[in-house]
């Protein structure tokens, strides 16, 4: 056990340790394994404070609550740890990474493999298990003893939302999407809502699987939440969409940035997280759409915000979860953590908890009750003890064989009816705890073929408009590729056949080596289609060449993943790189600090990204663009109210009266006229480490990546920066 002050907070008098403390102690001496319980020395004096936090060594999925356990997944794992001491009380191993669970009346329903699957969390026995048609996608839910899951295929780009009856397993229906499901589901009123990555938002009858309407929107990640009969979703278009859940119509559309969270309604207000340049919280007027308030969240945020006792909670990939007061949006306090991606928070009696990479944490919320808002009532992603189908009762008389269609159950499929034994061993989606954004998809090392839609979804995401997909004119048309798979089909001869794919080959090259990986994917993908409309005996006949072709697809496909995922990644570490700058010149060096850091595990990742990769990334000069959220207001070194008169006088003796006459030397870190005026002790250690950092700092919004070495110094720029700030 390890006792940290984990937020820079006065160590407690421990002369008089409190009943909570105590337990702490002895719960933390309780934990072994590979898992650890760390306790923070402030003892959840005020809000804001580290209760607890529990250590994994794979990603956090979404919690369940529930009697005084947090149950959830992580990695081939179904863990249930003490709500109150962070102690682990089981953990049931599996062959198979688990990507949802929850808990409903003591029962245990989880996808692992292609597996639906329901355990009794007492004995951890297996009740039964339901076998479906492609890897399950996204949180479950069980409503009025319904389970409803997806699937998805990537390689046919279809789904199944199924519903199984939780007491025997059995299928109840089936409803086929056109495309791969793209959300977690809600379930209000008779109603399973969900989206899909061609942009339809589905209603489907709870009791007949039948469609009762569905509106084409605009690739939708974001999950649905429904509150007195209207819908609210959010889409990567960047808009929050309110709409009627009986008709499908629109009532209202509230511009924001790209949207992956699902919105959550407390109090009339719709509360919901952006998730590209414009990192906000929004609170919108839940029947007007107007807005209310705009919070600015340190990093983009796909963590779905909660709202208890009149403060929203919500954290984002700047590693900070924050409180937010209901009424005025502004900032209650800030929780810091050591890792990027957040599952969605969830309050139980006044306590914080939720999952940043690899760790559970425990904060103390400073407020009373629980979570109240329509995501956790509803059970979008997990739940705790009250929320809205809280009073299900699952009663499985003995234990179960799937009594679905097909060869539905594990002894149906030849295996023993054993818990530790999961049916596939197939390549599933890492389990992060949020629904995987394109970027993230990349990070996680997913399959190829995920990783290839969502690289081709994330680049609809220049478009303004909602609009349909299929209906989306290609660039192509500019750079000379034909636009129409059906003009594919009309090229009768052999011959015109041979020149458009050799055009479309050479352009497909030029592409690729001017780092136009969209149009490259784009003319390898005609090419393909278009050698695909021979006869069967041709088709066998171009087998090969098809292959070839489908290989360099694939090269440059991954390439094109890779470039954007590092570009990316640079965009969010430069604008924290300046940004910390200003801080530090400011005075704030806890700020700069916090942004030292990230722009330095940015710079860090991209690097091991270049280095990973079989491609050159580089070939082509990565640029990046970013709104600046601060900036100087001069460049004058007379304006920095820490540099007295003296150390004035002796720079301007030297020529140095701004931040432009400091420019960097070289490879150096510190400039050498910084390092002359230190050696000469002209300037103090602390002056020279700020001049240094001046020193870095160039005017705009853009900056080009040309090389590792670049990304390199600026690693190193920013290492010197995080130490001088600590």
């Amino acid at each position: 056990m390890y006792l940290l002050d984990v937020r820079d907070n006065p160590i407690v008098d421990y002369s008089r340790p409190s009943r909570r403390l105590i337990l702490r102690i002895i719960s933390g001496l309780a934990a072994f394994g590979v898992c650890s319980v760390l306790t923070s020395s402030s003892v959840a004096a005020d809000a804001g404070d580290q209760q607890w936090a529990f250590e994994l060594e794979n990603g956090v999925g979404y919690l369940t609550v529930v009697d005084g356990t947090i149950f959830f997944c992580s990695g081939e794992n179904l863990y249930a740890v003490n709500r109150e001491a962070g102690t682990e009380e089981w953990v049931f191993e599996l062959e198979n990474s688990v990507r949802s669970l929850t808990v409903v009346d003591g029962i245990g329903f989880f996808t692992s493999g292609s597996n639906l699957r329901a355990i009794d969390i007492e004995t951890r026995t297996e009740e039964w298990a339901f076998e479906v048609e492609n890897d399950p996608f996204g949180p479950l839910i069980v409503v009025d003893g319904t389970v409803f899951v997806g699937d998805r295929d990537i390689d046919s780009d279809e789904s199944n939302l199924y519903a199984v009856d939780a007491e025997t397993g059995s299928e109840k229906w089936i409803f086929e999407s056109d495309g791969l499901i793209s959300s977690g589901l809600t379930v209000a009123d008779g109603t399973v809502f969900f989206g899909d990555f061609n942009g339809f938002l589905y209603a489907v009858d709870t009791e007949t699987g039948q469609e009762e309407w569905s509106i084409i929107g605009y690739n939708f990640s974001s999950s649905p939440t429904v509150v007195d009969g209207t819908v609210f979703v959010g889409s990567n278009v960047g808009k929050l969409y309110a709409v009627d859940a009986e008709t499908g119509s629109e009532e209202w559309a509230f511009e924001t940035g790209k949207i992956g969270s699902s919105p959550t309604v407390a109090d009339g207000t719709v509360f919901v997280s952006s998730a590209d340049d414009n990192h906000n919280l929004y609170a919108v007027d839940a029947e007007t759409g107007s807005e209310e308030w705009i919070f600015e969240i340190n990093g983009r945020s796909n963590s779905s915000p909660t709202v208890a006792d009149g403060t929203v909670f919500t954290g984002g990939f700047g590693n900070i979860m924050y409180a937010v007061d209901i009424e005025t949006g502004q900032e209650e306090w800030a929780f810091e953590t050591d890792s990027r991606f957040m599952t969605p928070p969830i309050v139980v009696d006044g306590t914080l908890f939720f999952g940043a990479d690899n760790t559970l944490y425990a904060v103390d919320a400073g407020v009373s009750g629980s979570s109240e808002g329509s995501r956790t009532r509803l059970g979008t992603y997990g739940h705790h003890d009250d929320w809205a189908y809280a009073d299900q009762s699952i009663t499985v008389s003995e234990q179960q064989t799937n009594s679905g269609q097909g060869n539905n159950s594990a002894q149906d499929s030849g295996q023993e009816n054993n818990p530790e034994q999961d049916s596939d061993s197939g390549e599933v989606f890492p389990s992060v705890g949020v629904v995987p954004s394109p970027a993230m998809i990349v990070a996680g090392g997913g399959a190829v073929g995920a990783g290839l839609y969502a690289w081709r979804q994330s680049r609809q995401s220049g478009y303004d408009t909602v609009t349909n997909p299929a209906e989306i004119d290609s660039d192509a048309e500019s750079h000379s590729i034909p636009d129409s798979s059906t003009e594919d089909a009309t090229i009768d001869s052999e011959q015109e056949q041979k020149r458009t794919t050799e055009a479309l080959l050479t352009q497909a090259e030029e592409f690729e080596a001017s780092g136009q990986y969209q149009q490259a994917t784009e003319a390898y993908e005609r090419v393909i289609n278009i050698l695909e409309q021979r006869t069967t005996e041709e088709s066998e006949e171009l087998k090969p060449e098809i292959q070839e072709i489908q290989a360099a697809l694939k090269h440059v496909t991954t390439v094109g993943e890779e470039h954007e995922s590092i570009a990316t990644t640079l965009q969010a570490a430069e604008r924290s790189f300046k940004e910390a700058i200003v801080r530090y010149v400011a005075g704030n060096q806890t700020v700069a600090r916090i942004r030292f850091r990230q722009a330095r595990d940015a710079f860090e990742d991209t690097q091991q990204k270049i280095v990973e990769s079989d491609a050159e990334l580089l070939a082509q000069p990565i640029s990046v663009s970013f709104e600046e959220e601060v900036t100087l207001s001069s460049m004058a070194l007379e304006e920095i109210t820490v540099l007295d008169e003296s150390t004035l006088e002796t720079l301007s003796a030297v020529d140095i009266e701004s931040f432009s006459d400091l420019e960097a030397d070289g490879e150096k870190i510190t400039p050498t006229v910084v390092s002359d005026l230190q050696q000469s002790d002209e300037i103090n250690d602390e002056e020279a480490g700020l001049l240094t950092m001046c020193s870095w700092w160039y005017e705009g919004d853009s900056r080009e990546f040309t090389s590792e070495t670049v990304i390199s110094r600026r690693h190193e720029q920013a290492q010197y920066g995080f130490n001088r700030s600590t």
